[in-house]
């Protein structure tokens, strides 16, 4: 799947991929996220496939796995949010889609703020870091239907990855766009505050648009109240402004 996901996100040239392994290799949980901080990566997904336990009382379909929230809040949220378009591009495969999940560890293990930590070692390490993480699971491999519609073959597996491809996409251009949107905002609001400092003329004007922005909207009231009267009084409600 992570090759595939490589493959399709290396067309676009505003994305670059690294991958923690390429073969068949097993770094150990506490080298992984290093390894994005080193890469200097923005987003940190940990591609798996399921299978039953004890944590969920479902068999089948996708889950993303999404720090709480307790630490670097800022950061976890964008990490939700990114879970949330990969739910949705995989459930759009055919996967049943089995939301978000969140755990907490069970060893009372603390964030620096005092907050209970999360679960798994790849999320609580990456929003340590500053980097939002998830990690994706799939399907399930111990349940046929999974296994017959979304893992029997190369071709199945290429189409999740293509979704998980999408959900990478629209989740960072749609950050970068957001960014640029606050960055205009940001810069609009400064320049009005400079004009407002600098020219009493403007000052004086917005004045007068504000008072009159205020006449309107009392007027607006007060037209829907004689309405209300006429209405109750089994008159035709007056439709002129």
């Amino acid at each position: 799947i992570a090759k595939y996901i490589k493959q399709e996100l290396s067309k676009n040239s505003n994305i670059k991929v690294y991958l923690t392994r390429t073969g068949d290799t097993k770094p150990e949980l506490g080298e992984r996220v290093p390894k994005a901080v080193q890469d200097k990566a923005d987003l940190f997904v940990s591609l798996h496939n399921n299978a039953k336990g004890e944590i969920v009382d479902y068999d089948h379909g996708c889950t993303v796995l999404v720090p709480t929230g307790n630490y670097n809040k800022e950061v976890s949220q964008q990490a939700q949010l990114l879970g949330c378009y990969f739910l949705k591009y995989l459930e759009q495969t055919g996967v049943e889609n089995q939301g978000l999940l969140m755990r907490t560890s069970e060893k009372n293990e603390k964030y620096p703020n005092g907050k209970i930590r999360d679960y798994y070692r790849v999320i609580h390490n990456s929003i340590e870091k500053g980097i939002p993480g998830v990690i994706v699971e799939h399907s399930f491999v111990d349940n046929d239907n999974d296994v017959e519609q979304f893992l029997k073959d190369d071709s199945k597996i290429k189409k999740l990855a293509q979704a998980d491809a999408k959900a990478i996409r629209d989740y960072c251009l749609g950050t970068v766009k957001a960014e640029k949107e606050e960055k205009q905002k940001a810069k609009v609001h400064k320049e009005m505050e400079h004009l407002l400092e600098t020219d009493p003329e403007f000052c004086t004007t917005m004045d007068k648009l504000n008072e009159l922005k205020k006449k309107r909207e009392r007027y607006k009231k007060e037209k829907e109240e004689l309405n209300e009267r006429r209405k109750n009084a089994g008159m035709e409600p007056d439709f002129c402004s």
